[in-house]
């Protein structure tokens, strides 16, 4: 069960977060099975005293609003079992977090980092995961159905026995990833690389685009029939 005092924390915004996380390094903080549905915690610009406050920590490193650092730090967070559902997070730092059946249907997620974090039986059907870094993350049994993996990092990740039904995987990096039984059908993979990748078992059918001008240049081969034998009995 998620701790009260750090769930009440991460709900006060990205900067008091960061700071608090900052001033505790020796904390793990514990938001397990916490129900932050279409929470946003997408990264802000710090302002006012939070900036003069970095500056003072940290003189002569933050010089600028462009120097001081805003994305939501989630390191090692404990999101196990976590409703997440069409949460908000752009370029959020899951680094090393165990996010292990949690339910991340529909969030965004675009360019944030997931390295080595644990996934193992999360939900992300349709999650928005473009350019988003998988890079060594455990993703075993996790069902990525419908979920946009454009140009994601996901070298190394362990994907066995994963649901990636009609995923948008163009552009994706599956260099070295393990894909044993996973289920890959429908997926569109155009510019897909699974160089080195293992795919004992795994199910990877025609993309949809290719399914979808199959059945387009049938209906047509059909039209074509029926208008040919109109044209003959007109003509008869």
């Amino acid at each position: 069960m998620a701790n009260e005092q750090h769930l009440k924390i991460l709900k006060k915004g990205v900067e008091a977060w960061n700071a608090w996380r900052r001033e505790h390094p020796g904390v793990r903080p514990d938001l397990s099975g916490a129900t932050l549905t279409q929470a946003d915690l997408s990264k802000a610009l710090p302002e006012g005293a939070f900036k003069d406050r970095l500056r003072s920590e940290h003189p002569g490193i933050f010089s600028s609003d462009t120097d001081i650092p805003t994305e939501m730090n989630l390191v090692g967070v404990d999101f196990s079992g976590a409703n997440l559902s069409e949460l908000h997070c752009h370029e959020g730092n899951f680094s090393g977090a165990d996010l292990s059946g949690a339910d991340l249907t529909g969030a965004h997620l675009m360019n944030s980092a997931f390295a080595g974090a644990k996934l193992t039986k999360a939900l992300l059907i349709k999650a928005h995961l473009k350019y988003v870094r998988f890079s060594g993350a455990d993703l075993y049994g996790a069902d990525l159905s419908e979920a946009v993996l454009y140009g994601a990092d996901l070298r190394r990740a362990n994907l066995r026995l994963a649901k990636l039904h009609e995923a948008a995987l163009t552009e994706a990096d599956f260099r070295r990833a393990d894909l044993s039984f996973a289920s890959l059908t429908g997926v569109y993979r155009r510019n897909t690389n699974f160089g080195g990748a293992k795919l004992e078992g795994t199910c990877l059918e025609r993309e949809n685009g290719g399914r979808k001008r199959a059945l387009l240049i049938g209906a047509l081969l059909l039209l074509a029939a029926v208008v040919y034998c109109a044209i003959r009995v007109w003509f008869r």
